[in-house]
C-alpha cells in the first residue's frame, strides 16, 4: 500500500531534457516525463490509451507527445489531440496527466487526486548554489 496524496521525486532536473521522453515507475505506475520547449516538465501515464504502448518510446512534437505505435498525439493535459487517418478525436481518448513541480533541482510528481496537489507540501530541500527557481505546477 502506498500514500498517493503526496509528492514524489521523479528525478533531478537535469535528467529531463527536451531531447527525449523519460520513463519512470512511481508507486508501481508507469509515468513518462518530458520537457516542453518553454522548459516546463510534463508527466503523463506511460501507456497510450489505444494499445497501451509506452509513450516514453514516442517523441515530443512542440508541447505534445506522439505515440510511435499508431501515431496518436497527446497534449500536456493528457487529451489525445490527433489520430492519424481520423478527423474526429473521441473525447475519452486521453491518458492521465500528473501535476508536476520543479523545485530545488528536483522534479516532483503528485500521485494522488489532482485537486489536492499543493506545492507548499513539498519538503524544503537544499540544492547546489545557482540552482533554478521553483517552477509552477503544470498538469
Amino acid at each position: 500500500m502506498f500514500l498517493h496524496n503526496c509528492w514524489y521525486v521523479a528525478g533531478w532536473s537535469h535528467h529531463f531534457s527536451e531531447d527525449a521522453p523519460v520513463a519512470r515507475t512511481i508507486l508501481g505506475e508507469p509515468i513518462v516525463l518530458y520537457r516542453k520547449p518553454d522548459g516546463a516538465v510534463v508527466a503523463l501515464e506511460d501507456r497510450c490509451c489505444h494499445r497501451l504502448a509506452p509513450l516514453s518510446k514516442g517523441r515530443r512534437e512542440g508541447d505534445d507527445l506522439r505515440c510511435m505505435y499508431h501515431g496518436l498525439k497527446f497534449a500536456p493535459s493528457g487529451q489525445c489531440v490527433e489520430i492519424p487517418g481520423q478527423s474526429i478525436v473521441p473525447p475519452h481518448a486521453r491518458v492521465r496527466a500528473y501535476p508536476v513541480v520543479e523545485q530545488d533541482c528536483w522534479v516532483w510528481v503528485w500521485m494522488g487526486e489532482t485537486a489536492l496537489a499543493d506545492a507548499a507540501l513539498i519538503p524544503a530541500g537544499g540544492c547546489r548554489p545557482g540552482s533554478s527557481p521553483t517552477r509552477p505546477i503544470t498538469s
